[in-house]
């Protein structure tokens, strides 16, 4: 359905010439020659994406009603990524582009800095990107002096627009879902329950495709709101009564907003190590400092880069703008690898699925017991009742410990692992051992280790390798050692 007439397919590719032989790579080979031009074979080397060209308006009546709807859209995207590359500086381009269309394609190093950070949610566009595009909209709307139902009925065309035009990823798909159900609320005039409205969500989502209850990142952004609806508010009473004159003092005010972010991203960080954990085999606290920071300065680039977007070309507004734009960015990289070279982001933890219930229920118990504190007065903090919750919770994630230990066997494991045109395999003695022989080949060459041995390294918590063994001086073979001596401790 995606491939249409006048459609432009469009990869990082491998180009090779055309080769005599049978099959379809003659076919167009003719072609090109008849016409003197040049031409190559290309082999995807990552993802392929599929936008309209420039013949498509002699083939719109064929086009059906859908697909033309999807056509234009995939056009308009097109249009906002090349409006981005002329006006927004080329070093912070895939940044701009990773939280305003999600494409994180090009992102690079930036992604892992962010994730040791504790900040790799800035990246994903959610209620964070959107609430602030929606504040720019509605204070749009009503400078132009558009009525309260009305200009909800446009909020939600536009979260859907703007949903499609991020390709429906599982976390702004959540987030403008749940801003559209808000909206309607608001033209109901009725107080929005955001539990129901976050279960309705869920439904809503797992229905078109229940496939998508599978998805990473929808569950890791369920569990976020999850937490902000219900988790966090239960330490915001403590913190009024630190700052008793929040609406009067704006000294108090900042304090008090400066606690909630931290509350917020407390409680978060917290809930979603046992997912992090299963997935990744890792997870990082960092984000209790980065996020204090790197909130803020993202909902200052944000805004800043639509203006840039959406301004006349004026040459001297726009110099002006991209110089503070610069600025802006300059300060968030050097504050994300500060974040980053923070001592609490763990890595290589073995976690299996069954550790998921313990770990969550031992999180539950927790935070239900400082409700208990908080919520009746008679509870003593170092009461013989009191110490029953935390108790119990130290002995679920004991047992995730323990059952980690006994699940490792005295056996002599050997895995082999697939890099395309290369070696590497992985012995694990019954001395706990581990043993590389050959390492695959370069980043740019195929498979890479990162993509195909590291993820089962943190998961059998294996971040030391005793013995690398290069069997000969061919770049398939010794192509990752440079990785490897990088990222792991080699003995």
């Amino acid at each position: 359905d995606d491939l249409l007439p006048g459609s432009i397919i469009s990869t990082v590719a491998e180009l090779t010439p055309f080769r005599q032989s049978r099959g379809f790579s003659r076919i167009p080979e003719p072609f090109f020659r008849s016409r003197s031009t040049e031409s190559a074979r290309g082999r995807a080397k990552s993802l392929v994406y599929i936008t309209n060209g420039r013949d498509d308006r002699q083939y719109d009546r064929s086009i059906p009603v859908l697909n033309r709807q999807r056509f234009m859209l995939s056009r308009l995207r097109s249009l906002i990524l090349g409006h981005m590359e002329r006006r927004i500086p080329a070093e912070h381009t895939p940044f701009i582009r990773a939280i305003l269309l999600g494409d994180r394609e090009e992102i690079g190093d930036t992604r892992d800095r962010l994730v040791e950070g504790g900040m790799a949610h800035l990246l994903a566009i959610s209620g964070i990107h959107l609430a602030i595009i929606s504040l720019i909209m509605l204070t749009f709307l009503k400078i132009i002096r558009i009525r309260r139902a009305p200009a909800a009925v446009i909020m939600i065309l536009f979260f859907i627009l703007y949903a499609e035009l991020c390709n429906w990823a599982p976390s702004i798909t959540r987030a403008a879902l749940m801003l559209s159900l808000i909206m309607l609320c608001r033209i109901l005039q009725r107080k929005p329950s955001y539990n129901n409205i976050l279960a309705t969500v869920l439904i809503i989502i797992t229905a078109v495709n229940p496939l998508q209850i599978f998805s990473i990142g929808m569950q890791l952004s369920f569990i976020s709101v999850f937490v902000l609806i219900n988790i966090a508010p239960l330490f915001y009473d403590k913190l009024s009564k630190l700052f008793p004159e929040a609406r009067k003092n704006i000294v108090y005010a900042a304090g008090y907003r400066l606690g909630q972010l931290l509350i917020v991203t407390f409680c978060i960080s917290i809930f979603l190590i046992p997912v992090t954990l299963y997935y990744f085999n890792q997870f990082s606290l960092n984000g209790l400092i980065g996020n204090l920071l790197g909130v803020t300065l993202l909902t200052l680039i944000i805004p800043l880069a639509i203006t840039l977007l959406i301004i006349p070309p004026i040459p001297l507004l726009l110099s002006s703008l991209q110089g503070s734009f610069n600025l802006l960015m300059i300060l968030f990289n050097e504050w994300s690898l500060f974040a980053a070279s923070l001592p609490l982001f763990f890595s290589f933890i073995p976690f299996e699925w069954y550790h998921l219930i313990p770990a969550y229920s031992a999180l539950l118990i927790l935070f239900l017991w400082f409700r208990r504190l908080t919520g009746t007065p008679r509870i003593r903090l170092f009461s013989y009742r009191s110490l029953i919750y935390p108790l119990m919770s130290l002995l679920l994630l004991s047992s995730i410990i323990f059952s980690t230990i006994l699940a490792r066997n005295n056996k002599l494991i050997i895995t082999l692992f697939d890099v395309g045109h290369g070696d590497l395999f992985l012995i694990e003695t019954p001395q706990k051992e581990a043993i590389l022989i050959d390492t695959g080949p370069p980043a740019d060459a195929g498979i890479h280790f990162r993509y195909a041995a590291l993820p089962y390294l943190k998961q059998r918590g294996i971040s030391r390798i005793d013995w690398v063994i290069i069997t000969h001086q061919h770049n398939d073979h010794y192509g990752g050692l440079p990785y490897i001596a990088e990222n792991l401790t080699i003995d």
